[in-house]
């Protein structure tokens, strides 16, 4: 009788830094000894002991963060290699601040770059022979699973870890009546006993998780089997009721479900904004810090853009202007202003120009803009710069859907309102796109929601460097 095996998970790290170690050091040898001149050669300075130190610290904390995996189930193989580009890039972003703020100085850069080259053949060799070769022949990295239930939920999951699990390996099933033993629920899997026998069945066999699809209010005493299993230190999966499951099968990406404490009680929580405490904890650290350096570094170019305004337009420099932010909380949004002082009261006179569809109003060549300066403002996007304050206040996100006025949030349809479930900012993804202000309305949104859907650190940062590319090629007007 074969054995079964559980897979280490906590072997993944462990193997992952092994090959950063040996990649650093693989680069050190290369550049110290084979590179002809002038590449060749190392200075002693700085410590390269001191900097391998460093790398293995960020490294393993990133790819922990990430839960980067060697062989992770229900995901493909360049799925797999992109998570583990997506760590080291921000890993060497995260190196690179290190050495900046440590000053370190004199590191050799055709070895960094020899290093994270390296790295990366080795990381992704060791994933793409793990998945061609040990996932589908050896059974060490199967993950043994026990299904709590044989009717229709139990078929159901049985029916989806076989269309797209490589690695996870049903065991059986247990249920309440003792008549069902031997049943064939679906794909040949069968009920190998009751739910009384749980205990005897953890205790003989490896099992990596247990999963309970039928209700748990209709298993008598539920926590001692529960108890059981997390005695045994097993994962449980507790799938949701019929009705929630069918809820959130219709949105299995922007729902996140998990356990938060209310008042003193445990509550499912789902929410429809992403659920990553540690990634928005560091992008609200990361608005303040840089959304404080960036006013302090543009203060000279907005003083000059602020000279410039009062030059060409009487009237007051910034334009103020009530916005919906999250959840629809008002808030004064600040802008340099880029039109006449009574652009607001014209607006009865243009309306009909509008190019936009939807709730919003577009307008090529406004005639309210002010001439030179307020074009220039809009075209390049300086006249957001002053919402750099409203960052720092936390009403806005450098990154975020764009803050709608009232009147327009008012027009929104039911599912439209939901781009309002996420931190407004000052730049997005439909506003880094050539020809933005001809983009339809259903399309913004669209953008807004799969921004929501998606997000992440990483997709902030690439929404920021396409920021800096629409700055340069004026996307704007």
């Amino acid at each position: 009788m074969a054995k079964d095996y559980r897979y280490p998970i906590r072997s993944d790290r462990i193997v992952d830094l092994a090959l950063t170690v040996v990649a650093f050091l693989a680069a050190y040898v290369v550049k110290r000894t084979f590179l002809p001149v002038p590449l060749g050669g190392l200075s002693f300075a700085p410590n390269y002991t001191n900097i391998l130190f460093l790398i293995i610290i960020i490294w393993y904390v990133v790819f922990e963060y990430y839960d980067v995996k060697i062989l992770v189930d229900m995901v493909d193989l360049s799925e797999n290699i992109y998570m583990v580009l997506k760590a080291m890039v921000i890993s060497g972003l995260i190196l690179a601040t290190f050495f900046y703020v440590l000053k370190i100085e004199d590191i050799s850069r055709v070895m960094l770059f020899l290093f994270l080259s390296f790295d990366f053949l080795l990381l992704g060799a060791v994933r793409c022979m793990v998945f061609s070769k040990f996932s589908e022949k050896y059974p060490l990295h199967n993950i043994l699973v026990i299904i709590i239930g044989s009717k229709v939920a139990a078929k159901e999951m049985i029916d989806s870890i076989s269309s797209t699990s490589r690695t996870m390996k049903i065991l059986g099933c247990l249920d309440l009546d003792k008549t069902d033993v031997g049943k064939v629920v679906s794909d040949g899997i069968k009920v190998i006993g009751t739910i009384e026998e749980l205990q005897e069945v953890l205790a003989t066999r490896v099992v990596d998780e247990v999963v309970f699809v039928m209700p748990i209010e209709k298993i008598w005493n539920a926590e001692k089997y529960l108890a059981v299993a997390e005695a045994v230190g097993v994962k449980i999966r507790i799938v949701p009721h019929w009705h929630v499951r069918k809820f959130l099968s219709f949105r299995p990406k922007f729902y996140s479900l998990h356990f938060e404490p209310f008042g003193q009680m445990p509550t499912l929580v789902l929410s429809a904004s992403p659920h990553k405490r540690g990634g928005l904890l560091i992008k609200a650290v990361g608005d303040f810090v840089v959304s404080a350096l960036l006013l302090l570094l543009l203060l000279p170019a907005m003083i000059i853009i602020a000279a410039m305004i009062k030059s060409k337009s009487p009237g007051p420099v910034f334009y103020r202007q009530e916005r919906c932010g999250m959840f629809g909380r008002r808030f004064t949004l600040y802008k340099f202003r880029t039109m006449v002082p009574d652009a607001d009261k014209l607006f009865d006179q243009i309306k009909s120009r509008n190019i936009a569809d939807g709730p919003v109003f577009k307008l090529d060549q406004d005639p309210r803009v002010i001439a030179g300066i307020g074009r220039f403002l809009r075209k390049t996007g300086l006249d957001e710069l002053p919402q750099l304050w409203n960052v720092l206040k936390g009403e806005m996100s450098l990154v975020g859907p764009r803050p709608p006025i009232p009147e327009e949030v008012q027009k929104y349809s039911l599912w439209e309102r939901r781009r309002l479930s996420m931190k407004p900012g000052i730049t997005c993804l439909w506003q880094v796109e050539p020809q933005r202000n001809r983009i339809p309305f259903s399309k913004w949104m669209e953008l807004d929601l799969h921004y929501i859907d998606n997000w992440s650190l990483w997709l902030d940062f690439m929404i920021l460097l396409k920021t800096l590319r629409a700055l340069v090629r004026a996307y704007g007007m």
